[in-house]
């Protein structure tokens, strides 16, 4: 499966985390990392993290509160879908690519992606309740989809 590696059989073990912190010397969080892992309401993550991966946190219903790497260069497809409680997140200026669905079914009300965005994939604020969507500078963006 493409669930997270201790998201299994003994995924009951972990219903009572709610803080999630990514030490810095950590550079990606892997794909499906942290997915399904409903009761993490926030994560921290280090300097050195420059990538989140597909799914990483998708479906984390709880998530509501998140702390970016000031390095952060992209975001992968459904990092952050179905993340409900999700209602604010703050995209450093380093971020260039945001990936398909990233955001998708989401509680964001509203982000601002900073001039550093160059591709946003299909669908990233897909069913968002509200979401405003703010671009400060469409010249250096190269691909926005759906």
């Amino acid at each position: 499966t493409n669930a997270a590696p201790w998201f299994d059989k003994d995924a009951w073990r972990y219903r009572n985390v709610v803080t999630v912190v990514i030490e810095n010397g950590v550079t990606t969080v892997g794909s499906n990392a942290f997915s399904g892992c409903y009761s993490i309401q926030t994560v921290v993550l280090g300097q050195s993290v420059t990538a989140i991966g597909d799914s990483a946190f998708r479906g984390c219903a709880q998530l509501n509160q998140i702390q970016l790497s000031d390095n952060l260069e992209s975001i992968g497809s459904y990092a952050f879908s179905e993340c409900e409680q999700l209602t604010q997140i703050a995209l450093p200026t380093s971020v260039t690519t945001i990936g398909e669905s990233a955001f998708s079914f989401s509680g964001l009300e509203e982000i601002v992606l900073p001039d550093s965005v160059t591709e946003i994939g299909d669908y990233a604020f897909m069913g968002c309740p509200t979401a405003n969507v703010y671009i400060n500078d469409l010249n250096g963006l190269e691909r926005m989809l759906k």
